[in-house]
């Protein structure tokens, strides 16, 4: 087989092994978003916080979301950040309300004095698409 079939095999079964990865960007909360999707894996990074979360220590590239897609529901962690106490993570799972709109929903524990105080509240995090790379 010449070199370059083997070359053109090998690029396609290395496309078909790792799909490539896709950045799109979205609204959330008046910061906008990266989400990296690559196969089901997908995280949220911050690209564009807004001025009240950077003052809790988020700047550009700060992880938001990490968990993966199956059908059209999510899995996986979020974080919530504190000026004093860093990033703490909560599980929150939700849905592809349209390839537009994604929901996440979960209870995030309550924390004073950057120690869990045993009560948590209710977490609804939502996306609007912006726009694709």
């Amino acid at each position: 087989m010449p070199l370059t079939t083997r070359l053109v095999a090998l690029v396609l079964s290395l496309c078909i092994a790792f799909p490539a990865m896709a950045d799109s960007y979205w609204n959330h909360n008046g910061s906008l978003m990266r989400l990296s999707a690559h196969g089901n894996a997908r995280d949220f990074y911050y690209a564009a916080p807004r001025p009240g979360i950077v003052n809790a220590g988020v700047r550009p590239g700060t992880l938001f979301f990490d968990g993966w897609r199956d059908g059209n529901r999510y899995y996986g962690s979020a974080r919530v950040f504190s000026p004093n106490c860093g990033a703490s993570t909560f599980a929150i799972e939700g849905w592809v309300a349209s390839e537009t709109h994604v929901i996440l929903e979960g209870w995030r524990p309550v924390f004073h004095n950057c120690h869990p105080t045993g009560d948590q509240t209710w977490e609804r995090l939502e996306f609007i698409h912006s726009y694709s790379d």
